[in-house]
């Protein structure tokens, strides 16, 4: 026996579904015992058709505080994996679902041993043509015959193979994170190293599935809890690669089918997606507006002309001399010396149209920095972080802005690119003191389900100024900061 009590999955979403599901249970349960509520119309029943509502309501149904407390123990940390990936919405369409197509199933199964029928062939025989009965008692008669030849076993109820589908789901999508795992080899009886381990989703999936299948076996095959549970596995585990298969839960690369093929999967639907978003951020960075014609300048006026001319001194303004009187004969005047041709040669470049052709002295970090964000946007995470590490070797203060490097880091993540991920983190926590709050307790995390390194996070928490976290960062911070103890030991 064994009691799960954490994860080191990624959780991204609250299990707000997960937890209602649990109170939901327990207090029908109250309910039903505090008000001797008749359950019989709405267990599952078997070899009585089909009833829709039964579907439903015998997921919520228990036999007893033993039956519920078991199942809770369990829908709780299957539940955290799945919810944390898909958020609240999805997951209570998805437990709805397993536990509607659960029910549907087990009713089709059973359909072949209808106690309605075998009633019926019994009032059939008293369906003689001179035969007396009218057909209000012979209804009666069927209802009470039909009660009577239900077995102890006509139904079933409980949330079991909901929680069942919950774990086909789990060893679907995240069959390589760890559960920890408190192991007793009975009630009276504690394993000898204090029974703490820390076993794979699949490892427990293992456990269960082959536990239930050998007492399967070991029966005879027949419709029991064990049958009813590996039903529930197979339906949840249908519904688990379909969401995979259409796109509708991010697994980053961690899922059995790219366990198995030995390359990230990703759906279509995300994939197109994805291409929508590069498309958009590569436009969005491209620039706007019509194309501008510009006139260059001439070679000599950017050498004759002065960048940033000085001002000259203001100068008295003179009265014009005296016109002199013009003589009307003809005169000849010679040229010009050789001093005063340059000097006129200068005044007539000086006289010539000054065309600007509007251009402006581009710093290259700032150009560098604009082509590693077009690299980040297009998803070519690789590359830019080799750019930026370049650039970054000629100027220890080159940066891009805050969101390119958060969204660098997660993608750098993705790629299973943890080490330079941290670094660039790093970078950012020095360059965007805005941020570095939520950077290093991203830093925590990867230390401890990348590096498996406690000691490391715990120096990056210890950073932190806890007066400035928000609700939402505070929580984060308690979460990084509890796993990073309890690995350590502490």
């Amino acid at each position: 026996m064994f009691f799960i009590y954490g994860t080191d999955a990624p959780i991204y979403h609250y299990p707000i579904v997960t937890s209602i599901m649990a109170v939901v249970n327990i207090g029908v349960h109250l309910m039903v015992t505090s008000l001797g509520i008749d359950i019989l119309p709405y267990i599952l029943a078997f070899g009585d058709g089909f009833h829709p509502l039964q579907w439903l309501t015998h997921n919520f149904l228990h036999a007893g505080w033993l039956h519920l407390i078991g199942n809770m123990i369990f829908l709780f940390p299957f539940g955290l994996i799945v919810e944390g990936k898909i958020g609240w919405l999805r997951m209570l369409i998805l437990y709805l679902a397993i536990g509607v197509g659960q029910g549907f199933t087990q009713q089709l199964i059973m359909l072949p041993s209808d106690q309605r029928s075998e009633a019926q062939r019994l009032v059939d025989l008293f369906n003689d043509p001179e035969n007396p009965m009218d057909e209000e008692t012979r209804e009666a008669l069927l209802e009470e015959w039909r009660e009577d030849l239900r077995p102890q076993d006509f139904g079933s109820l409980g949330a079991s193979a909901v929680i069942f589908g919950l774990l086909a789901v789990c060893v679907i999508w995240a069959p390589v994170n760890e559960f920890n795992v408190y192991f007793r080899w009975s009630l009276l009886i504690s394993a000898p190293d204090g029974g703490d381990r820390e076993w794979s989703v699949a490892t427990v999936c293992g456990i269960f599935v082959v536990k239930e299948f050998f007492m399967f076996l070991m029966m005879g095959m027949p419709i029991s809890s064990e049958a009813l549970h590996l039903n529930g596995f197979v339906i949840g585990g249908m519904f688990g690669l379909a969401m995979l298969y259409l796109g509708y839960v991010d697994c980053e690369g961690y899922d059995l089918i790219s366990i198995w093929s030995g390359s990230k999967f990703k759906a279509q639907r995300v994939i197109d997606q994805e291409e929508r978003e590069r498309q958009a951020a590569i436009e969005a960075a491209l620039p706007s507006g019509p194309p501008q014609a510009v006139v260059p300048r001439m070679p000599h006026q950017l050498s004759a002309v002065p960048l940033s001319p000085s001002p000259s001194p203001a100068k008295p303004i003179q009265s014009p001399p005296p016109q002199q009187p013009v003589s009307r004969s003809p005169t000849f005047s010679p040229g010009p010396r050789s001093s005063d041709s340059a000097s006129a040669s200068t005044l007539d470049d000086l006289a010539l149209p000054d065309f600007d052709d509007g251009t402006a002295a581009v710093d290259p970090m700032v150009e560098a920095a604009r082509e590693i964000e077009t690299m980040i946007a297009s998803g070519k995470y690789t590359a830019a972080v080799r750019q930026l590490a370049q650039f970054r070797k000629q100027n220890r203060y080159f940066v891009v802005s805050a969101r390119s490097m958060g969204r660098l880091a997660e993608g750098l993540v993705k790629g299973n690119h943890i080490k330079p991920a941290m670094t660039v983190l790093s970078i950012g926590c020095d360059s965007h003191p805005a941020y570095e709050s939520r950077w290093r307790i991203r830093i925590a995390s990867l230390e401890l389900t990348s590096n498996r390194d406690p000691i490391a996070a715990i120096k990056q928490l210890k950073q932190i100024d806890k007066e400035t976290l928000d609700s939402t960062l505070r929580k984060q911070y308690v979460k990084v900061a509890e796993s990073a103890r309890r690995m350590a030991g502490r």
